[in-house]
């Protein structure tokens, strides 16, 4: 029996920063730091929805993850890119990347 290959439905935390990060051209250790630049902010909240939503890690892992963060800085993350979900072009980005964990 041929194996047709197969979407990718398991990736690590690891793989959500990278495809995040190249997505938006920063590095890793930027994501991990403490810059708050604002596209820096948004790269690391996006990273936070998508390790709580599609691996379902808790707030405290992810916060361990993305350098030590306290677990109400990841759970205002999340709930700031769920409330901007409903915007088309910011949902497009989550889909981008989404589609590179995917495909990765």
């Amino acid at each position: 029996i041929g194996a047709l290959p197969e979407e990718k439905n398991f990736f690590r935390p690891d793989d959500v920063i990278k495809n995040t990060c190249t997505f938006y051209n920063i590095k890793p250790t930027i994501i991990k730091g403490p810059k708050r630049e604002a596209r820096t902010v948004k790269a690391r909240q996006i990273i936070m929805f998508i390790l709580k939503k599609d691996l379902f890690l808790s707030y405290a892992e992810i916060g361990n993850i993305l350098g030590g963060r306290d677990h109400t800085t990841v759970m205002h993350g999340v709930e700031k890119i769920e409330r901007l979900l409903p915007n088309k072009v910011f949902f497009e980005e989550i889909m981008g990347i989404k589609s590179l964990l995917k495909n990765g």
